[in-house]
């Protein structure tokens, strides 16, 4: 097993609950922020570039297939926890060792008010693009 990275900026990172629940009240695009913070936080710029390049390309194919759908309350439900459980699954599986070394070291990490606000912001911005976007399409 390799070491995990430097924290050298001292900075608090995200845990994968805030991540989740980041992804739950905004988007996907809350947990891109998030998981690519903790990335630069841990001093791995390049993962942070690939997490904006990966994860913006998914949350593309997400806006898409919600297009696709039908309008409906459970559909949409379903696109969200869709959504919380990728990043559930994918922060657990890429940070989630590095988050829990630090944690039982004793490192800082941010709150979930902290990761609850990242995904309201991130909502209304998310929200703010797609009317944008529609409204341009309906031209």
């Amino acid at each position: 097993m390799s070491t995990p990275p430097v924290n050298r900026v001292g900075r608090p990172l995200y845990t994968i609950d805030g991540i989740v629940i980041g992804t739950l009240l905004g988007s996907l695009i809350a947990g891109i922020y998030m998981m690519m913070s903790n990335y630069i936080t841990l001093g791995s710029v390049k993962l942070a570039r690939q997490t904006i390049t990966v994860g913006m390309a998914i949350y593309a194919l997400v806006l898409l297939a919600s297009w696709a759908a039908p309008p409906s309350f459970w559909l949409a439900l379903v696109f969200a926890l869709g959504q919380a459980l990728l990043a559930f699954l994918v922060a657990g599986r890429l940070q989630g060792a590095s988050i829990r070394y630090y944690a039982e070291r004793g490192s800082q990490v941010h709150g979930m008010f902290r990761s609850a606000l990242v995904g309201v912001l991130a909502g209304i911005v998310s929200f703010t693009v797609v009317l944008v976007l529609y409204a341009l399409l309906a031209l």
